[in-house]
């Protein structure tokens, strides 16, 4: 997604949207978190905000994750006996 400095991607931006018929339409306008004000979503102003997204987990993360976990599996299994009791 592309950064322009416009209400419609700034982090304070929550958009309105109207009923359609067969589904919600999102409107031009919407409402300024930070301003509390109504902005159109082409505008620009000084309270922009890049709004932030979210990592996709990669597999190689994932992998380090389950490596880590097989470690905390043995380290318990020397801390505790067959019954599952501390040692």
């Amino acid at each position: 997604m592309q950064d322009n400095g416009k209400c419609g991607n700034c982090a304070f931006y929550k958009a309105f949207y109207t009923a359609g018929l067969n589904k919600f339409e999102k409107s031009e306008y919407g409402l300024c978190g930070e301003t509390d004000g109504v902005v159109k979503r082409e505008e620009k102003c000084e309270c922009y905000k890049k709004r932030a997204y979210h990592r996709v987990v990669t597999p190689a993360a994932i992998n380090e994750f389950n490596n880590a976990i097989i470690k905390i599996s043995e380290l318990w299994e020397i801390f505790t006996d067959d019954n599952g009791r501390k040692r």
